[in-house]
């Protein structure tokens, strides 16, 4: 009886986050534009992406609340107070995309043996899950900006594998909006990545709340 309220409780929280996210999309549009613009002026030269991201998942989160910030204060976080950790964030995120990729084309490679087929199988599954574990790393790497990036890693990948059910349900929910701003062109870059950011903020908060109810309690009662 009690795992089962542990349960309930659990997806009240999830079901939470979608809540605070889809209305966010059609009641706020300009934030998205405005997230997603600079977002893309940012991480133009590529290996600014780590930073930018942490900048877009502050910017959307204090919007979300409606606290007012501008873009000057979220990218001062991201490059000042987090570092080379942001940087190093996104270097890690690249690599996992770029072995993920490797191990996809050797799982379909004809006459590969058996064994090593299973292996490459192996390593995208791990690949995939530390990229989806990034819904949950940058937004810890932005509340704790002087935390380590490897206990930021650790942390999230704990997470998605711990709760690898929502942990699908929020992946799918972002590959979905993805799909729609990829449908209308231009909504892939001015609309997605601010979407995305913001379920990741929501995504991450409601996680947390399975560890410190009574912290995100007050925290929301503050807001």
């Amino acid at each position: 009886m009690i795992m089962r309220r542990q349960a309930v409780g659990r997806s009240e929280y999830y079901i939470a986050a979608m809540r605070r996210w889809v209305p966010f999309l059609w009641k706020e549009p300009h934030a998205l534009l405005a997230g997603s613009g600079w977002f893309m002026l940012t991480c133009l030269p590529l290996v600014t992406f780590g930073p930018a991201l942490i900048a877009l998942t502050h910017y959307m989160r204090l919007r979300e609340r409606g606290i007012k910030v501008s873009w000057r204060q979220a990218t001062a976080l991201a490059f000042r107070q987090c570092g080379a950790r942001g940087w190093l964030m996104g270097l890690t995120d690249g690599l996992a995309l770029f072995m993920a990729g490797g191990c996809a084309l050797s799982v379909l490679e004809e006459g590969l043996p058996l064994p090593i087929r299973l292996i490459y199988a192996l390593l995208f599954i791990v690949d995939l899950l530390y990229l989806m574990s990034g819904m949950y790393r940058y937004p810890a790497l932005n509340a704790e900006p002087g935390a380590k990036v490897g206990m930021m890693a650790a942390r999230g990948f704990l997470m998605a594998l711990n709760n690898l059910g929502w942990t699908l349900m929020f992946f799918f929910a972002q590959l979905l909006a993805l799909m729609i701003c990829a449908l209308t062109g231009v909504g892939l870059f001015i609309l997605y990545p601010a979407a995305a950011a913001l379920l990741a903020a929501c995504a991450y908060e409601s996680m947390l709340r399975q560890y410190l109810p009574d912290t995100q309690d007050a925290e929301e009662e503050q807001a």
